[in-house]
Protein backbone atom coordinates (compact mmCIF):
# COMPACT_ATOMS: atom_id res chain seq x y z
CA UNK A 1 0.00 0.00 0.00
CA UNK A 2 2.97 2.03 0.82
CA UNK A 3 4.82 1.66 -2.30
CA UNK A 4 1.16 1.95 -4.41
CA UNK A 5 0.52 5.27 -2.92
CA UNK A 6 3.78 6.75 -3.25
CA UNK A 7 3.54 5.70 -7.19
CA UNK A 8 0.00 6.60 -7.73
CA UNK A 9 -0.23 10.04 -5.93
CA UNK A 10 3.25 10.61 -5.46
CA UNK A 11 2.87 11.05 -1.42
CA UNK A 12 5.47 9.00 0.73
CA UNK A 13 4.34 7.79 3.78
CA UNK A 14 5.25 5.13 6.39
CA UNK A 15 3.84 2.03 6.64
CA UNK A 16 2.93 2.99 10.37
CA UNK A 17 0.47 6.06 9.28
CA UNK A 18 -1.81 2.98 7.66
CA UNK A 19 -5.20 2.37 8.92
CA UNK A 20 -6.77 -0.83 8.61
CA UNK A 21 -7.06 -2.65 6.38
CA UNK A 22 -10.54 -1.28 5.72
CA UNK A 23 -11.97 -3.07 2.42
CA UNK A 24 -11.34 -6.25 0.31
CA UNK A 25 -12.30 -7.30 -3.38
CA UNK A 26 -12.00 -9.45 -5.91
CA UNK A 27 -12.42 -7.23 -9.26
CA UNK A 28 -12.32 -8.17 -12.64
CA UNK A 29 -10.94 -5.37 -15.29
CA UNK A 30 -11.98 -5.41 -18.95
CA UNK A 31 -9.14 -3.61 -21.32
CA UNK A 32 -8.83 -3.52 -24.77
CA UNK A 33 -6.50 -6.64 -24.98
CA UNK A 34 -7.40 -8.72 -21.90
CA UNK A 35 -9.45 -9.27 -18.89
CA UNK A 36 -8.09 -9.23 -15.35
CA UNK A 37 -9.21 -10.49 -11.86
CA UNK A 38 -7.46 -9.05 -8.91
CA UNK A 39 -7.49 -9.09 -5.36
CA UNK A 40 -7.25 -5.67 -3.60
CA UNK A 41 -7.38 -4.61 0.02
CA UNK A 42 -7.89 -0.86 0.75
CA UNK A 43 -6.28 1.06 3.76
CA UNK A 44 -6.58 4.52 4.79
CA UNK A 45 -4.38 7.35 5.58
CA UNK A 46 -4.87 10.75 7.70
CA UNK A 47 -3.24 13.42 5.88
CA UNK A 48 -3.44 16.82 4.52
CA UNK A 49 -4.04 17.90 1.02
CA UNK A 50 -1.24 17.88 -1.16
CA UNK A 51 0.24 18.36 -4.66
CA UNK A 52 -0.54 15.07 -6.66
CA UNK A 53 2.57 13.83 -8.13
CA UNK A 54 1.80 12.03 -11.24
CA UNK A 55 5.54 11.25 -12.40
CA UNK A 56 5.54 7.62 -11.20
CA UNK A 57 2.90 6.78 -13.74
CA UNK A 58 3.57 4.40 -16.61
CA UNK A 59 3.27 5.96 -19.92
CA UNK A 60 0.10 4.21 -20.53
CA UNK A 61 -1.41 6.04 -17.68
CA UNK A 62 -0.07 9.13 -18.15
CA UNK A 63 -2.15 8.67 -21.52
CA UNK A 64 -5.17 7.68 -20.03
CA UNK A 65 -5.71 9.72 -16.95
CA UNK A 66 -8.08 12.43 -17.67
CA UNK A 67 -8.24 14.61 -14.29
CA UNK A 68 -7.20 14.60 -10.58
CA UNK A 69 -8.27 16.30 -7.97
CA UNK A 70 -9.78 16.75 -4.62
CA UNK A 71 -13.00 16.56 -3.97
CA UNK A 72 -15.99 16.29 -0.60
CA UNK A 73 -17.99 13.12 0.13
CA UNK A 74 -21.04 14.63 -1.55
CA UNK A 75 -18.92 15.33 -4.75
CA UNK A 76 -17.90 11.80 -4.89
CA UNK A 77 -21.90 10.99 -5.03
CA UNK A 78 -22.20 12.49 -8.25
CA UNK A 79 -18.95 11.09 -9.55
CA UNK A 80 -17.92 8.39 -11.31
CA UNK A 81 -15.09 6.47 -9.41
CA UNK A 82 -13.31 3.32 -8.77
CA UNK A 83 -13.84 1.44 -6.88
CA UNK A 84 -17.58 2.66 -7.20
CA UNK A 85 -17.79 2.42 -2.85
CA UNK A 86 -14.83 4.76 -1.99
CA UNK A 87 -17.13 7.11 -0.02
CA UNK A 88 -18.04 3.68 2.17
CA UNK A 89 -14.55 4.38 3.63
CA UNK A 90 -14.85 7.56 4.88
CA UNK A 91 -17.17 6.43 7.42
CA UNK A 92 -15.19 2.73 8.33
CA UNK A 93 -15.94 2.22 12.47
CA UNK A 94 -12.51 0.54 12.76
CA UNK A 95 -14.27 -2.57 13.00
CA UNK A 96 -13.76 -5.59 11.06
CA UNK A 97 -12.58 -4.80 7.48
CA UNK A 98 -16.05 -4.16 4.71
CA UNK A 99 -16.23 -6.88 2.06
CA UNK A 100 -17.33 -5.73 -1.03
CA UNK A 101 -17.17 -9.34 -2.39
CA UNK A 102 -16.53 -10.20 -6.30
CA UNK A 103 -17.30 -6.81 -8.49
CA UNK A 104 -16.96 -6.24 -12.39
CA UNK A 105 -15.55 -2.95 -12.92
CA UNK A 106 -14.86 -1.22 -16.58
CA UNK A 107 -15.10 -4.50 -18.04
CA UNK A 108 -15.57 -5.06 -21.63
CA UNK A 109 -17.16 -7.92 -23.85
CA UNK A 110 -14.44 -10.20 -25.60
Amino acid sequence: AVRELAEETGLVIVAEQLQGPVAHRVVVHGYSDQVLEQTETFFLVDVDQFEVDTAGFTELEKQTLLDHGWCSADELAGREVWPAQVAELLTWDGAAPLDWGRVEESTVPV
